[in-house]
């Protein structure tokens, strides 16, 4: 019995081991439209690849004019928001890879209208 407890500790230590672990900072987003930010995806120890996908499942390839991917080092990739719309709005997710192992993270961007709010009081009103 104890043989047993000792080999599926082992296959478990062996399953999590093949998982990169990737976190993205910040880890949430909020922009009014119109406003830029970046994310950055940080990988412990590096990846061979570091790949960023949009709401919609498709990957962000570099230098889009609205949108861009720079990958920094073996570490980190940096996804940048430019002049956001309520379409940029969702899940992103930075996939990251070396060899047979593999991670990824998630980050969720909420895009938010600018309210103008006027502090001048009405004009008064006409009489006639």
């Amino acid at each position: 019995m104890i043989w047993t407890k000792d080999f599926i500790l082992v296959s478990l230590l062996i399953v999590t081991a093949g998982a990169l672990q990737v976190d993205i900072m910040p880890a949430q987003g909020e922009i009014s439209v119109g406003e830029g930010k970046f994310f950055l995806c940080e990988v412990v120890a590096g990846a061979k690849e570091i790949d960023w996908f949009s709401p919609s499942g498709e990957k962000i390839e570099p230098n889009r004019p609205d949108i861009t991917v720079t990958r920094t080092d073996e570490t980190t990739s940096t996804l940048t928001l430019y002049s956001a719309t309520l379409d940029d709005a969702g899940t992103y997710k930075c996939v990251a890879r070396r060899g047979s192992e593999e991670g990824e993270a998630t980050v969720n961007v909420k895009i938010f209208r600018k309210h103008h709010l006027s502090l001048h009081p009405p004009p008064p009103p006409h009489c006639h």
